[in-house]
């Protein structure tokens, strides 16, 4: 084993509201312990997790009580701030290594900060790809930040991306990239890979897992619940436009739309399980995201309808038993649900399914790639 050093993992997200960034940090906090190093983390939470029990883990909080402005260019330069606050604490810490993990844009923009200590970056998103091409101050600003971005990737020694479509956005820079799928834990396809294929005798159940947010544009669901009254549609999860599509929910009368809001991970497994369909969608701006939950959603052998393009389409043609739908088509969502009925299921598909999700897309193995460089 190499000698044992200090790694310092930073998020300008917190734990407790953003599941994903657990999701995505934990497993490397994990291995890099089992590797005899000591790990510090440093996020936005307002107490330390409870999820290790370290004496080589140390979680130092550092909570955002302030107000988020409105408008694009004061919460740009609102979390550009807040972003070197997170920055200025690492500084101070008696760490070897440091490893940044975006999607905010601005701790990489601001790692000039730690400049001279050994840096690594691990991206989930390219966010400012996300930005929208018709809203002029966007479309600059993605320009601007493309520009920052660029100046920032000399500083690391290796750079861990999601998927195919962000390795190949770095192939042109000179630091090398590794490739770490935002797949399951091994823990989680532990349970959800004894989840059993599902009689299709019996009402039509439609469940979507996640994030209720713009890149989801769940609205849609609402056309759709309208099209199929005898299905049930569950929308488990919170999020910016939660609120929102309750209200129309509600305002529409629809008695086949559930809204229980967030869930554990225990209620989670118990809606896969009564599920029939799994559903995810992200909008076209979105092409070069993987969604992490249709990962969850095939190692818990459930036939899956994803509305979207891109990299999340080019994962999903490698599995069986799921239907790629244009995002935010309510007539092919409709579509896609009548022609289950009448599908015949490949259940051997599902168990290629996990045998690949088990060779390719345990998060800790991919993990290991890495932090072996440390």
């Amino acid at each position: 084993m190499k000698n044992k050093k200090t790694v310092c993992f930073i998020t300008n997200l917190s734990f407790k509201d953003e599941p994903t960034v657990e999701n995505r940090l934990l497993p490397y906090i994990t291995q890099t312990l089992k590797n005899g190093h000591e790990v510090v983390l440093i996020s936005r939470d307002d107490k330390p997790i409870d999820t290790l029990a370290s004496p080589n883990f140390i979680h130092k909080c550092l909570p955002d009580q302030s107000i988020r402005p409105h408008g694009f260019i004061a919460r740009a330069l609102h979390e550009n701030k807040k972003s070197r606050e997170l920055l200025l604490l690492a500084k101070k810490l008696p760490v070897d290594i440091y490893m940044l993990t975006i999607p905010s844009m601005f701790l990489l923009f601001n790692v000039k900060l730690l400049k001279g200590s050994r840096l690594f970056l691990d991206v989930r998103d390219l966010t400012w790809h996300y930005l929208s091409k018709s809203n002029v101050v966007h479309r600059l600003a993605r320009v601007c930040f493309e520009f920052m971005a660029s100046k920032t990737y000399k500083y690391f020694e290796n750079i861990a991306v999601t998927n195919e479509t962000e390795r190949s956005y770095f192939s042109n820079i000179s630091i090398p990239s590794l490739l770490n799928f935002n797949g399951i834990s091994q823990s989680q396809f532990n349970q959800l890979s004894t989840i059993k294929p599902v009689n299709k005798d019996k009402e039509l159940v439609v469940s979507y897992v996640g994030k209720v947010g713009v890149a989801q544009n769940l609205g849609l669901i609402i056309d759709v619940a309208k099209h199929l009254p005898n299905v049930k549609f569950n929308i488990v999860g919170y999020g910016p436009l939660y609120d929102e599509f309750k209200t129309k929910v509600e305002s529409n009368r629809l008695t086949n739309v559930y809204l229980p809001g967030s869930a554990s991970w225990e209620e989670v497994l118990e809606c896969y399980q009564n599920s029939d369909i799994l559903y995810a969608q992200l909008s076209s701006d979105y092409s070069g995201a993987m969604p992490s939950k249709l990962y969850q959603y095939l190692c818990a052998s459930r036939y899956v309808i994803y509305g979207g393009e891109g990299q999340a389409k080019t994962t999903l043609d490698l599995f069986s038993n799921n239907t790629v739908v244009s995002p935010d088509s309510v007539d092919e969502l409709v579509a896609a649900i009548n022609s289950y009925h009448n599908s015949i299921i490949d259940m051997k598909g599902y168990e290629e399914n996990l045998k690949k999700l088990k060779a390719h897309y345990i998060r800790e193995l991919n993990v290991d790639k890495l932090v072996v460089n440390f």
